[in-house]
């Protein structure tokens, strides 16, 4: 993977949309999770937190009612808490993005088997 020329064009992108929209836009909260979806690949837990919970803190103020980038959020940020061995702080941000993707899709649908499998997984390690 070319982690600096992903870096590059995301960090492009941002600079467009503060420029064409602000700071308070989905779009912009988009590339924060984009940053800090990169940032986990590599490793940087510490350097992804910081954006996915900006990402986080646009879209709760942005949307003001739980909808689906929310539940990324919330599920991303589990990931995350996941990698650095943080069990309380997963299970409450995936139990997060499983609550609104039960409000959206029911019980039968592959986002939340897949949150059922992670936290199922947490309890076995």
């Amino acid at each position: 993977m070319e982690f600096p020329l992903a870096h590059e064009k995301i960090n492009r992108a941002m600079i467009i949309y503060k420029r064409l929209f602000g700071l308070m836009h989905p779009d912009v909260a988009n590339v924060y999770n984009n940053i800090g979806i990169l940032y986990i690949k590599q490793g940087l837990f510490v350097e992804a937190l910081e954006l996915l919970h900006k990402s986080l803190d646009i879209r709760t103020k942005v949307f003001k009612f739980e909808n689906l980038e929310i539940a990324k959020s919330y599920n991303n940020i589990g990931l995350v808490y996941e990698r650095q061995g943080r069990v309380e702080e997963t299970l409450e941000y995936y139990n997060k993005a499983l609550e609104i993707f039960i409000k959206y899709f029911g019980e039968n649908h592959p986002h939340i088997a897949i949150i059922y499998n992670n936290v199922g997984y947490l309890y076995v390690n």
